[in-house]
């Protein structure tokens, strides 16, 4: 991952993970749409290059984006009118964030096995990250993990301890802290990773 990389994955995250509730389920909902919408606009760029209208592939990308969430929404509206109301405003952040986050939008023209498997895997690389942020905020909070059923949640209590600021982990402040505190884990690593990677190479 270089540095355009990250700091891609850092403001796509941002998007959904400050604003989302401290529940991991409202965390996989969002991923699962975020998921779909990279495969389909993946495929969907393909398809508009093939048919020479490239200039147009970002807005009509939007558009498209745009009435994949619409779509998504209405399902998880029949599913769990909860989950819809409560996330209704952060799955429409999902179109635009996914296609100017960059896991879309690119100048290469590969073929579409080829962009499928670089649009996954780099969705894939985010998904997990997020996960993990979700995963530790709602445990921060509640000391559980939370999984969206059509009438709220199945909770998991897992054991936890006493940190005495639970509550403010699921604040948004809370979020601003965790993100944060994960950017600068994260830097740290890659920090780490990059130095090793030019010691491996002077060395050779």
């Amino acid at each position: 991952m270089n540095k355009k990389n990250a700091l891609q994955y850092i403001i796509l995250a941002s998007f959904y993970c400050i604003p989302c509730p401290a529940r991991l389920g409202y965390g996989l909902i969002l991923l699962l749409v975020f998921n779909i919408l990279v495969l389909v606009l993946t495929c969907t760029k393909y398809l508009l290059i093939k048919a020479k209208l490239e200039k147009y592939s970002k807005i009509l990308q939007i558009i498209i984006a745009v009435a994949i969430t619409v779509f998504c929404n209405q399902l998880l509206s029949l599913y769990s009118p909860l989950h819809s109301l409560v996330l209704g405003n952060i799955l429409y952040i999902i179109p635009v964030s996914s296609i100017f986050g960059g896991l879309i939008i690119r100048k290469r023209k590969l073929l579409l096995a080829a962009e499928l498997k670089l649009s996954m895997s780099r969705a894939g690389v985010f998904t997990l990250l997020s996960l993990v942020y979700f995963c530790v905020r709602e445990y921060l909070a509640y000391g559980t993990l939370s999984f969206p059923s059509h009438t709220g949640f199945y909770i998991s209590t897992l054991p936890s301890f006493n940190i005495g600021v639970g509550i403010f982990w699921a604040s948004v402040p809370g979020a601003f802290v965790l993100f944060a505190i994960f950017i600068i884990i994260m830097s740290i690593i890659y920090r780490y990773k990059e130095i090793k990677w030019r010691s491996e190479n002077n060395n050779a």
